[in-house]
């Protein structure tokens, strides 16, 4: 049996980790105890994490939960965004909530068809993965492969995360943690 060590071997070796690290992404990030789904429109996104769902009978406030993106006013605040809006403006999707944050927001897992949509802007490069992810988290395996690809964010040499940024912010300190 001849090997293949070529370029596009290669390329589709990396491929295939990476879309077994968004499976289990997905699967690790699901399995969460006593979580409410809700299935939903994206009426709109109004920041890197931060986006408004309306179901059948309610509109929630989103935070995707495990991720911080750039914050307004920081580099790469608008591209989150916009990242964030082409992933899922106008899309329905699947809230699982994992938990309630300040001001009404809820910190949730959002899933577009089977795209984990919190795992996909740190692969994409526009978010982090919380500082309360584990070292073995899957969040912290895409955050590295996007920092090794210098994909969104990390095309800077040492991009600063939203939790060090000393600028200022539209909204002040109403930020959800």
């Amino acid at each position: 049996m001849r090997r293949h060590n070529s370029p596009k071997s290669r390329r589709q070796l990396k491929a295939l980790a990476t879309m077994i690290l968004v499976v289990a992404a997905l699967w690790l990030l699901s399995v969460r105890a006593e979580e409410a789904v809700y299935h939903g429109t994206v009426m709109r996104v109004s920041a890197g994490e931060k986006l408004l769902v309306r179901t059948r009978h309610r509109t929630f406030r989103v935070r995707l939960a495990g991720i911080r993106a750039p914050r307004t006013g920081q580099p790469f605040a608008t591209a989150a965004q916009h990242a964030l809006r082409r992933l899922l403006s106008g899309r329905k999707v699947r809230v699982a909530q994992v938990g309630s944050l300040r001001s009404g927001w809820m910190a949730a897992d959002v899933y577009r068809d089977q795209v984990h949509v919190n795992a996909e802007l740190v692969r994409q490069g526009f978010a982090w993965a919380a500082q309360t992810a584990p070292a073995t988290s899957p969040l912290r395996r895409l955050e590295a492969e996007a920092r090794g690809a210098q994909r969104g964010l990390w095309a800077e040499s040492n991009p600063t995360p939203p939790w060090e940024w000393q600028g200022t912010s539209v909204g002040g300190g109403n930020d959800a943690q």
